[in-house]
């Protein structure tokens, strides 16, 4: 059984570490579309 404030702070690090690795992937999405609307202009 782990501790609730143990628990909490891995939960809260892993959930930042998911949302960090979504942004990044939002942020390349962003850029190739970019990129791609640039090549059909």
């Amino acid at each position: 059984m782990v501790p609730p404030l143990i628990g909490h702070a891995k939960r809260t690090r892993f959930i930042n570490v998911l949302f960090c690795a979504f942004q990044d992937q939002e942020n390349r999405n962003a850029r190739s579309t970019a990129a791609l609307s640039a090549e059909l202009e």
